[in-house]
């Protein structure tokens, strides 16, 4: 069986891989890097068995993602042929339909996100951080603060792609998406989107080490506030 993780919000789909790892605790389990594996790793893993666990699952992060390629290819085609292994992939994005359509036979679950929080994150502009703390207050009491922190982050490194002139690092996404960007990213200049970069590093970088005092809702309130 094949059961096929993805979506934009990415702790939720992590929570659910996480339970079906323990779900899984009595198999021998696999995990592969996706971004990493060859043909030749999966091969091995399909066809190795334990000497001492008759059943056994194999977990495959992001092997769908990253640029197209023949090796690629290959290496989905034989996911998608194999039948008899319990397999689980995890994705850390939303998959198109027509990518989705390479697993007919797969279980699919899509983790989206709360509209609201694209609401949030697409109107930052100078001086209106303080105007979307309530919104941000409404979010937190059904989603979780470090999903939220990430879009953050994701919506000021777009913006900043957005401002490099020497290359067109949008060109992979949909005009519409492609156009709110740059809108937007002309609120600000670069200089002020590089140092909100780095204070959500440094909020980052405290919460992992335990070197600050707040939750991570109290700094994501501070920088808004602070925008």
């Amino acid at each position: 069986m094949l059961t096929l993780l993805h979506g934009e919000d990415i702790v939720a789909s992590k929570n659910k891989l996480a339970e079906l790892k323990l779900a899984h605790k009595d198999y021998e389990v696999i995990i592969l890097d996706g971004s990493k594996v060859s043909l030749n790793d999966i091969l091995l893993a399909f066809e190795t068995r334990s000497l001492f666990v008759q059943d056994k699952v194999i977990i495959i992060e992001n092997i769908l993602s990253g640029k197209n390629s023949r090796a690629k290819d290959e290496r989905i085609d034989y996911i998608a042929k194999e039948t008899e292994a319990e397999i689980i992939i995890w994705e850390g994005k939303e998959l198109t339909p027509g990518f989705l359509k390479k697993f007919p036979k797969a279980k699919v679950l899509n983790f989206k996100l709360n509209a609201n929080i694209f609401k949030l994150v697409e109107n930052l502009k100078p001086g209106f951080g303080p105007k979307l703390v309530p919104l941000f207050q409404e979010l937190i009491r059904t989603e979780a603060p470090e999903v939220i922190f990430v879009m953050f982050a994701r919506q000021i490194r777009n913006l900043l792609l957005a401002k490099d002139t020497t290359a067109d690092f949008l060109k992979g996404f949909p005009s519409w998406q492609k156009y709110k960007i740059l809108g937007q990213a002309k609120y600000f200049t670069e200089k002020e989107l590089l140092s909100l970069h780095r204070k959500l590093l440094e909020i980052d970088s405290k919460i992992k080490l335990g070197a600050t005092p707040l939750t991570m809702t109290q700094n994501l309130d501070i920088f808004l506030l602070n925008i």
